[in-house]
């Protein structure tokens, strides 16, 4: 029996569709022989029987999202939520995190080759006291007297004029939007003072059904960057769903303090400014949001160094000005998969204007590790370029439609290394190509695997949307 040995590389563990134990050192063995032993270590690993650790208890409120993610970097995961009913009940990635509407006891399993993790997930009935702010009452003055375990309830068709950062320091909150018809309730930050809207300080902080805007609106201001932003979960557990954010410069501005933030069925507007999600900290869920190009920046941005687990799965993101839909330029542990890109995705730090090779200090403090881009659409002549600084990527599975002068992966070396790229396939716009499916610059012969890419046509690429996704 081997016993495995925590090994940055033997744990990232990729398995593909409807298939687990398989293995990134599996992958690369016919081209990376250095890998060899890994491998065999890891393939004995995964025939070891299951272990199950003991069962831990948590606790939350109904309406609040359960966070989780790995045990380790670079080991992806299956995150069984226990709760078929509600909306992303399975999710595959590195962290994840769910939201349990209906109060009860819940079975939370989280799966890796060789291991089980069961969770119960305690959800109790929401017994919060609410209190419900009038049109003309001051959200400040509520925000700031707001006790833990509440609820804030804000009037429907309302704006709520802010002309400064909130700082929302009570635990347990629920901002949301009163029951019935009508439009949403608005938070409209004034130009003013410091930049934020809202300070979120206190755990397990919930935003539901709410608008954010400033008065800078694009129509009268234009498209010009405004220094404002819209939300900074600047502690852990803070959820934002059904929300929509407009004439603001980053409408989600995570910090190094960021430990789990829950993104789902959110709406940017246009009239973003610079990015939708700013990404900071760790533990960052994206799920089913709709994101319209922003009008000088990023869908979604991470660039900050010690960054670790973003899931990114199911999202609709536009891009038509030239800049990336989604950008992953340092750390470990992204995920995407099932998301729409409609323009250009970027991992990694490189490369320089003039293509100088990144020094070895450099690559010290500035990479990025243990990527998974699968079951993707890259549509609009959109493509994927991974950049120097990055290792241990694997892009599967992906539909990406270029014309017959694009290439639809494009590499920048010569530092990297355990990339593969594997069962793709491209639908041609404009006719026959000579054109690769990839083309690295200053890459070596050994830091790229590619095969099983496939030419479909239009009809061929519709018939696969019939074929089940995973929930």
């Amino acid at each position: 029996m081997v016993i495995p040995v925590e090994i940055r590389i033997s744990v990232f563990v990729i398995p593909p569709p409807a298939q687990q134990g398989y293995h990134f050192t599996t992958m690369l063995l016919r081209s990376f022989p250095i890998v060899a032993i890994l491998s065999i270590a890891l393939q004995a690993s995964a025939a070891l029987p299951e272990r199950v650790e003991p069962v831990r208890d948590f606790t939350i409120t109904a309406g609040n999202a359960f966070f989780d993610q790995s045990p380790a970097i670079g080991s992806l995961c299956t995150f069984d939520f226990g709760d078929p009913a509600g909306a992303y009940n399975i999710l595959t990635g590195f962290n994840a995190a769910h939201i349990y509407d209906k109060p009860g006891d819940y079975k939370l399993k989280v799966t890796r080759v060789g291991e089980v993790v069961t969770k119960t997930i305690h959800v109790l009935p929401d017994k919060r006291p609410v209190q419900h702010v009038e049109p003309r009452e001051s959200l400040r003055d509520v925000a700031i007297a707001a006790q833990n375990d509440s609820i804030v309830e804000l009037s429907r068709g309302a704006t709520y004029d802010i002309p400064g950062p909130l700082d929302i320091k009570a635990r347990n909150v629920a901002f949301r939007a009163a029951a019935g018809g009508g439009p949403a309730p608005r938070i409209r930050r004034i130009v003013g003072n410091g930049s934020s809207s809202l300070i979120v300080h206190g755990l397990d902080t919930v935003f539901r059904g709410i608008e954010f805007d400033s008065d800078q609106d694009m129509k009268v201001v234009g498209n010009k960057k405004v220094g404002l932003r819209g939300i900074t979960p600047d502690t852990a557990h803070v959820v934002m769903v059904n929300c929509t954010f407009r004439n603001l410069d980053d409408a989600i501005f995570c910090t190094p303090l960021t430990r789990g933030i829950l993104v789902q069925y959110c709406h940017f507007t246009d009239e973003t400014r610079s990015c939708g999600v700013w990404a900071d900290g760790s533990n960052i869920v994206l799920l089913g949001n709709h994101m319209a190009t922003s009008q000088r920046e990023h869908n979604v941005r991470q660039s900050h160094p010690g960054f670790y687990n973003m899931l990114v799965f199911d999202n609709d993101m536009v891009a038509s000005h030239g800049k990336e839909t989604l950008t992953f330029r340092l750390g470990q542990d992204l995920y995407a998969a099932q998301n729409a890109f409609h323009g250009w995705v970027r991992v990694g730090p490189g490369p320089r204007a003039d293509h100088r090779a990144m020094t070895p200090e450099e690559l010290r403090k500035a990479f990025v590790r243990y990527v998974v881009i699968e079951r993707n659409a890259f549509t609009g002549q959109a493509w994927l370029q991974i950049n120097e600084g990055t290792s241990e990527v694997m892009v599967r599975c992906n539909r990406i439609d270029v014309d017959n002068q694009g290439v639809p992966v494009r590499l920048q070396g010569p530092s990297l290394s355990n990339i593969v790229l594997e069962d793709n396939y491209r639908v041609l716009t404009a006719g026959p190509t000579k054109k690769p499916f990839y083309r690295g610059w200053t890459t070596g012969p050994n830091d790229v695997l590619e095969r099983g890419t496939t030419n479909k046509t239009e009809a061929e690429a519709e018939a696969l949307r019939g074929k089940p996704k995973s929930e």
